[in-house]
């Protein structure tokens, strides 16, 4: 049936011949489009959409990103009889990701893994059926083309010598979804925050060289100092998260139903 929910698939046989690999894709547009509109899932538009629409955003602040809408192919044909946008291609729209032959999508990578995994798994169990040893288990696949892109912006040597831990979030999150991007961005902030703890550190052992005689007051005062950085380390990554929450349109409700859920569905 995975023809008819608009999915293309391939199996392929392991190297021992023992196991078989059912590969599950989402290509075609028009199958997209369908899933888009049945899981009323928000896509970002483009910003030069905003000043054709005569909005005063300033496009240079980091923090002024463009709105998500909720997917609609009827916007793009009322935008383009508005002259708007050139075409009734919802790409003139809303913002697009590169795929590997050079064509262009609305979506990237985690979003057709979340739209695969919601229709599958509102039709089938299939950690049940793991259970019932009628499959080994089940897994989103790395795309070879676009893991490179994202190590040569990520793994690199350079970022050795940063004490700024800075990562590419926001390429993180188009490749591994936000839960794993947000993951990383909580461990390059708490990196960073633990270095302002140096110079503190280093000050008490100066003042308090001998750490019997001033046990107390050593104790006292460094105790001060971790609350307070305590405090501005939560403060700062609050803000963070709030900047990535919108920027990535997180800060939602969710319709996924998780495949390990056992019980009643309450409110």
């Amino acid at each position: 049936p995975l023809p008819v929910w608009g999915f293309d698939a391939s199996i392929c046989r392991s190297l021992c011949g023992s196991k078989l690999f059912i590969g599950i894709f989402l290509r075609r547009r028009e199958a997209v489009d369908y899933h888009l509109v049945q899981s009323e899932m928000t896509l970002q538009i483009q910003s030069s959409i905003i000043q054709r629409l005569g909005i005063d955003q300033p496009q240079e602040c980091p923090s002024s990103s463009p709105p998500y809408v909720r997917y609609d192919p009827k916007l793009a044909e009322r935008l383009h009889h508005a002259r708007t946008i050139p075409s009734s291609d919802p790409q003139e729209l809303f913002r697009t990701f590169p795929l590997p032959a050079g064509d262009k999508s609305i979506i990237n990578g985690a979003h057709r893994t979340r739209l695969i995994v919601k229709e599958i798994t509102g039709r089938l169990n299939l950690d049940a059926a793991c259970q019932a040893d009628l499959m080994l288990g089940w897994y989103p696949a790395h795309h070879p083309h676009q893991l490179e892109v994202l190590k040569a912006a990520w793994v690199n040597t350079e970022n050795l010598w940063k004490f700024t831990f800075e990562q590419p979030l926001s390429a993180i999150e188009n490749y591994f979804g936000s839960r794993i991007a947000f993951s990383f961005g909580w461990t390059g902030h708490y990196c960073k925050a633990l270095l302002a703890l140096v110079p503190a550190a280093i000050a008490s052992q100066i003042l308090f060289p001998d750490v019997v005689e001033q046990g107390t007051k050593q104790i006292l005062g460094f105790s001060l100092v971790l609350a307070t950085w305590g405090r501005i380390a939560n403060n700062l990554w609050n803000r963070e998260e709030m900047y990535f929450k919108a920027l990535w349109d997180v800060d939602k409700d969710t319709n996924l139903v998780r495949p390990q859920f056992r019980g009643d569905l309450g409110p």
